[in-house]
């Protein structure tokens, strides 16, 4: 990664929170150390799990081939006997291991704990990453969670954080702009160090455009200005979704 001049990683929380464990890369100074790496690191928040072991298995989307369903060659077909692998309620998640089947309890508190103990510089709150194919119905529930949320991760890491670590918020909706407008207020007006624009970002690019056309205005400028820094680091807009997040880690962003 530093000879690709990478200047920043992004590490997948719910995954080095099975194998190896939080608790044993803590034991090892910090993902930093574990993986001799001196630059930034993120993690994301376990959040993007809940769509890519829920929804993404009962809608067929999630892969960078086909995040975006309307522009892919194969038509999406919804499976009946396709079973998520976690459960969503108002206090958490709750996910069946891809491994050995264990059930894995994560919600904001526990997100956070994990998180403080992996040492990453930016961490985000735990969140409900919606499927391009959720109602508005749905859309409007899971947001309300993520807003509900975001305050308990503020919370937990006022906490348990190192001084180091910067705690971002992540702004939701879907592909639905009156709900993309109340998150940006909501996130926007907490006392977050960043913010991040999450997926789902709608069945195109042209929605995604969209989205961003829709929320980036209303976010405060102390937010914008960091948005900037870190579009600079990534080369990248920073938006809280699968492909530009795996792009960025095939170093292919743009």
């Amino acid at each position: 990664m530093y000879a690709l001049d990478a200047q920043l990683i992004i590490c997948n929380t719910y995954h080095l929170a099975l194998r190896p464990g939080a608790e044993h890369i803590a034991q090892l100074g910090g993902l930093h150390a574990f993986m001799n790496w001196q630059r930034p690191i993120s993690t994301d928040s376990g959040g993007f799990q809940v769509f890519s072991l829920g929804a993404a298995i009962r809608d067929g989307v999630g892969k960078i081939a086909d995040i975006f369903p309307d522009e892919t060659r194969a038509e999406i077909e919804i499976k009946g006997d396709r079973t998520p692998l976690c459960k969503i309620d108002d206090d958490g998640v709750t996910f069946n291991s891809h491994l050995d089947g264990a059930l894995i309890r994560l919600n904001p508190e526990r997100s956070m704990q994990i998180q403080h103990q992996l040492g990453a510089d930016f961490i985000l709150a735990f969140d409900e990453c919606t499927s391009p194919l959720d109602s508005y119905e749905y859309t409007r529930e899971a947001l309300g969670r993520t807003h509900r949320w975001a305050e308990r991760c503020l919370t937990q890491h006022a906490k348990t954080k190192r001084d180091y670590q910067n705690l971002f918020g992540i702004v939701q909706g879907g592909a639905y702009r009156d709900l993309r407008e109340e998150s940006a207020r909501v996130i926007g007006g907490l006392p977050f160090d960043g913010l991040a624009i999450g997926g789902s970002l709608g069945k195109s690019k042209n929605d995604m455009h969209a989205i961003l056309d829709w929320t980036i205005p209303l976010l405060p400028c102390s937010a914008l200005a960091k948005l900037r820094i870190c579009s600079t680091a990534l080369n990248a807009a920073l938006i809280y979704s699968t492909a530009p997040r795996r792009r960025v880690g095939r170093a292919t962003a743009r």
